[in-house]
């Protein structure tokens, strides 16, 4: 249960940090449930005029989610600030200087980028590298003009890798694992890895680590005292557990292994058929997260939408000033935690 009071505390907080001001911009973003829920009221904090879009999803009717997020806007006095639809309406697309790549807006193909603004931008909640053709097309944005950035995850604002580290520590803990003194394998490559580990460590944890690099070769053994193995590759799109996987321990190792996948290509049917479990039961495909940060609660969120929107913000600007090129892309990296593509 979401505590408003500390929610707000953070989200005031974000916009100090971020430094975030979007007043007179008009934002299309989505109206979720959970922690995602904070986004709109962000935006509107902040001093935007808000499109929220919104669908019936797994999680929660469009119209419960709507209900709740005009409770909390009429609670933080931003309810005039925030216009709510089902799916991205014309409308909406056309009015919106800050366009954000979130699940309900997505996906932001051809034909949404045909009825958007030429000074319109899109703000990516994430780092580039994440960037999946069938959520956004890129090629539609340059041929109009659009702009696209994504988020340093890495800003010291930010540290949105920590996180996954904490995601970590406390999905093991509530599958009822004392952390210290077991010993772990880490699955996968880069800032996923190297943060995870070190948090770990922090926590008594013994780590054994398997890095997935271009050379790294096929045919590798665990060693048999492993008590949990995590997978942690959003890189490199690699069978890493599987009949023809990148770990090939024999039958009697699996059998009663427990696998916690958090990203990365595993074959969820012959792990189980091995006698082997895993968390969740339903593993997510390659170029998607099983479990979000968003399981640590709206911090992450927040932190991480703040700044995307503060991207935006930076790019909006700088648009209407006229400015393109290098000189453009330096300007909002310098105003913003933005990356760009190149």
């Amino acid at each position: 249960m979401m505590n408003l009071e500390k929610t707000k505390i953070l989200i005031d907080k974000a916009i100090q940090d971020f430094d975030l001001n979007l007043e007179k911009a008009v934002v299309l973003t989505e109206a979720a449930s959970g922690p995602f829920i904070v986004t709109p009221l962000i935006a509107a904090l902040a001093g935007a005029r808000v499109k929220a879009v919104t669908r019936d999803s797994q999680y929660a009717k469009a119209s419960d989610v709507i209900k709740t997020t005009k409770k909390l806007a009429e609670k933080w006095h931003v309810s005039d600030q925030i216009e709510f639809g089902l799916n991205p309406l014309q409308r909406f697309i056309s009015e919106a200087d800050v366009i954000t790549n979130l699940g309900f807006v997505r996906p932001i193909d051809e034909k949404m980028v045909r009825f958007m603004k030429p000074t319109a931008v899109v703000p990516l909640m994430f780092e580039p590298w994440e960037h999946r053709q069938e959520d956004i097309d890129l090629q539609a944005c340059q041929q109009k003009g659009i702009m696209v950035m994504g988020t340093d995850e890495e800003d010291q604002r930010l540290k949105m890798f920590d996180y996954v580290g904490l995601l970590v520590a406390r999905l093991l803990n509530d599958e009822g694992y004392s952390l210290k003194d077991k010993k772990i394998a880490l699955i996968g490559s880069g800032i996923f890895v190297e943060k995870t580990e070190s948090i770990l460590k922090q926590k008594g944890v013994v780590v054994e680590r398997i890095d997935v690099l271009p050379e790294t070769k096929k045919n590798i053994l665990l060693s048999s005292d492993i008590d949990i193995i995590v997978v942690l590759e959003h890189h490199k799109k690699i069978m890493l557990i599987g009949e023809q996987g990148l770990i090939q321990n024999d039958h009697s190792f699996w059998k009663g292994c427990h696998i916690l996948h958090i990203c990365g290509q595993i074959d969820a049917e012959w792990v189980i058929n091995k006698g082997a479990n895993i968390t969740p039961n339903n593993p997510a495909p390659f170029g998607y997260m099983s479990v979000t940060t968003a399981y640590l609660g709206e911090d992450p969120v927040i932190r991480l939408h703040a700044a995307g929107l503060k991207v935006g913000e930076a790019m909006w600007r700088n648009r209407l000033k006229g400015f393109s090129g290098k000189e453009y892309i330096e300007l909002v990296k310098k105003q913003s935690p933005a990356l760009s593509f190149d």
